[in-house]
């Protein structure tokens, strides 16, 4: 759970606030774009016979468009999510131009729920959804072990609230 510290949030911690945990975004965002990959690869393959070639190439050509274009989506949705707790917040950055920060006291915070699909308790990845007290929820989607980032986040909130530490 532990990783490399981000920097939106090391640019935003506070004075004497460390980051707890870090959280990462799952390799299944890259599935879709690889099926689409595959399907223009297997459509060259098979543009060999004259009689389909026109038309296998139309398609392999939007397939491979397709997965290029969904590919840098999901790299870049990557490489811009930034998932953190601290000893004092839950912070949550997506993009870069088009910028979503969420930032929650560790003692606003009311739940962390976890959703996760069949492929998604098979494959280790699922939604958490941060829900602020009387605020709405917060849903970040394709969380890599999700169960894990909300352990490490309940901790932080005992930790903070628990006066012996």
């Amino acid at each position: 759970m532990a990783g490399t510290i981000l920097s939106y949030v090391a640019s935003n911690l506070m004075p004497g606030e460390a980051v707890f945990a870090v959280g990462r975004i799952h390799w299944i965002i890259y599935a879709k774009p690889s099926f689409f990959l595959a399907g223009a690869a297997i459509m060259a393959f098979l543009a060999t016979d004259p009689g389909t070639r026109p038309i296998l190439t139309i398609l392999g050509a939007i397939a491979a468009f397709g997965g290029v274009t969904d590919l840098a989506r999901a790299w870049f949705h990557a490489k811009t999510t930034e998932l953190a707790v601290t000893t004092k917040r839950v912070i949550v950055k997506q993009g870069i131009i088009r910028r979503t920060t969420v930032e929650l006291n560790l003692s606003k915070v009311e739940s962390f729920h976890v959703e996760q699909s069949i492929p998604g308790r098979l494959l280790n990845y699922g939604t958490v959804i941060i829900r602020g007290v009387a605020g709405t929820p917060t849903p970040i989607a394709g969380i890599a072990e999700p169960l894990a980032f909300r352990k490490q986040a309940i901790l932080a909130i005992e930790t903070v609230d628990s006066p012996s530490r």
